[in-house]
């Protein structure tokens, strides 16, 4: 949750998927009507909370605009994982929200392992293109891939990504993530090599392009890429399109032409833990929804 941008309240919560129920779990908010809430020990997370996945043991690991942090989800204590000020992951430093709020994403692997997007640091001449860092939970750092314009710099081979990455997600051995201009990657994650999945612009798979912030993954192993893309403030396109890992196939499953600032906008979405084919997403930033991409059905879970 983000509130008021600028001040440091940045906040995690929980929402009753019967009920639709909010609970505070960890950070800082202001209600008009409560007042200041806040809930945890430890660091704040700055103004916005990107993103979170679950850790091996339990933990939350919340990815920030003041770093990477571990949260107990009983208590909402905070503990600082990794930062910029932390030491640099090798010859690079790292920049939190690259993409500002959209798509900035953690992907956590099943030995602790947090994966998240890199992005150039100012003080480094030439300063590097873009990658995938990967941060053990000890705070040690090494990039998994790294596209760039300096040979010496290039970690992994395959394609450049041509962009910021977004939306990780992990699938078994493989890394995917979304690129620029609506490219998919997989990265393998014992050599950083990238694998084009997807990708309008370069002839790879069939069907409408797929340029959005946010993936998750089927029930059925497919993807599911989600977000805007627009063409001017007054005709954007809101859309959601799934992806078939093996052929890098598109379908397109909902989607929503029309005016930036009234049309809906469905963003970050997980899969429900217990209804098959339903999605929980985010509309226009402010309510839940539940979502069936075979139908293209909302149904408002709590705002």
């Amino acid at each position: 949750m983000t509130n008021r941008p600028g001040d440091e309240l940045g906040s995690i919560w929980t929402a009753d998927l019967a009920t639709g129920d909010r609970a505070l779990v960890s950070g800082a908010t202001e209600d008009a009507i409560v007042g200041y809430l806040e809930r945890g020990a430890g660091p704040a997370f700055g103004t916005r909370v990107f993103d979170i996945d679950l850790a091996p043991d339990g933990a939350w690991i919340a990815y920030a605009d003041a770093g990477l942090f571990r949260v107990d989800p009983d208590t909402g204590d905070r503990t600082l994982l990794w930062s910029t000020e932390s030491t640099p992951c090798v010859h690079v430093g790292i920049i939190f929200a690259p993409n500002g709020i959209d798509g900035s994403s953690v992907a956590v692997g099943p030995d602790g392992t947090m994966y998240i997007p890199s992005n150039e640091d100012e003080n480094v001449d030439p300063a590097p293109d873009d990658g995938v860092f990967a941060i053990q939970p000890d705070g040690s750092c090494r990039i998994l891939t790294m596209s760039s314009s300096e040979p010496e710099r290039v970690v992994g081979e395959g394609p450049s990504v041509g962009g910021d990455y977004r939306g990780l997600v992990l699938q078994g051995d493989k890394l995917l993530v979304l690129g620029m201009p609506g490219d998919l990657h997989e990265i393998d994650l014992a050599t950083g090599d990238r694998r084009l999945v997807t990708s309008e612009t370069r002839n790879v798979g069939d069907g409408p392009p797929a340029d959005y912030q946010y993936l998750a993954v089927s029930s059925a192993g497919t993807l599911l890429a989600s977000g805007d893309s627009v063409d001017s403030f007054a005709d954007a396109t809101r859309a959601l399109t799934e992806i078939d890992p093996a052929s890098g196939d598109r379908e397109l499953r909902w989607a929503y032409r029309g005016p930036a600032t009234s049309s809906p906008h469905l963003t970050w979405l997980a899969p429900h833990p217990d209804l098959p084919g339903i999605y929980v997403a985010v509309e226009e930033g402010e309510s839940l929804v539940l979502y069936e991409p075979a139908s293209g059905n909302t149904n408002l879970l709590s705002h």
